[in-house]
C-alpha cells in the first residue's frame, strides 16, 4: 500500500512539473530559394537538432512539414491562424533556411552548398506576438553541408538551445 501512495505522489508531482515547465511547441521550416521543389536533408537534419534540444529540456514538439512554396508568407499566417483557433500548441518556431543561388538552372542540388542564412523566430500563439528572434549569417564560413548529418544536427542544437532560453525565460 505505502508503495501505491508513493507511486501516486510521485505521479502528482510529476504531472505538476511538467505543466509547469513543458511548453507545446511547433516548428514550421521554409526552405527559401534553393532551387528545387524537393526538401533539402540539410533543412531536415538541423530541423531534427533543434527539435532534439527542444525535446530534451521537457517541451512537447511537433513539426510542420516544410514550405517551400514562393508565397511563404501566406502559409505561414494560415498555420499561425489554425494553431490560435485550435488553442492546443503556445509557441510556434518559424525557421526560414535561406539558400544562395547564382545559376537560373538549378539541378536538384543546388542549394545543398550555398546555405547561406538562417533567420528564426518565436512566436507566442495566443496573442501573435514574437518574443524572440535571430538572424544568422553563414557567410563565408559555411561548411560542406551535403550530407553532413553531424554539422547539420549541431548547427541545429545551437538553435535550439537558443530557442530553449527564450521560451523558458518568457
Amino acid at each position: 500500500m505505502k508503495t501505491i501512495k508513493k507511486i501516486i505522489i510521485l505521479l502528482i508531482i510529476g504531472s505538476i512539473t511538467m505543466s509547469a515547465c513543458g511548453k507545446t511547441i511547433t516548428i514550421l521550416s521554409c526552405q527559401n530559394n534553393a532551387g528545387t521543389d524537393k526538401i533539402l536533408d540539410v533543412v531536415t537534419h538541423i530541423e531534427t537538432g533543434i527539435m532534439d534540444v527542444l525535446f530534451d529540456s521537457g517541451h512537447i514538439v511537433t513539426s510542420e512539414e516544410t514550405i517551400v512554396h514562393e508565397n511563404m508568407e501566406k502559409k505561414f499566417n494560415d498555420i499561425v491562424y489554425y494553431y490560435k483557433t485550435e488553442k492546443n500548441v503556445q509557441y510556434i518556431v518559424y525557421i526560414e533556411f535561406v539558400f544562395k543561388t547564382n545559376d537560373k538552372k538549378h539541378s536538384e542540388y543546388a542549394g545543398y552548398n550555398k546555405l547561406s542564412e538562417i533567420y528564426w523566430k518565436v512566436i507566442k500563439i495566443h496573442n501573435n506576438t514574437i518574443i524572440g528572434e535571430k538572424r544568422q549569417n553563414l557567410g563565408e564560413k559555411n561548411v560542406n553541408f551535403y550530407n553532413d548529418v553531424t554539422e547539420c544536427g549541431k548547427l541545429g542544437k545551437l538553435i535550439g538551445m537558443d530557442i530553449n532560453t527564450i521560451i523558458v525565460n518568457e
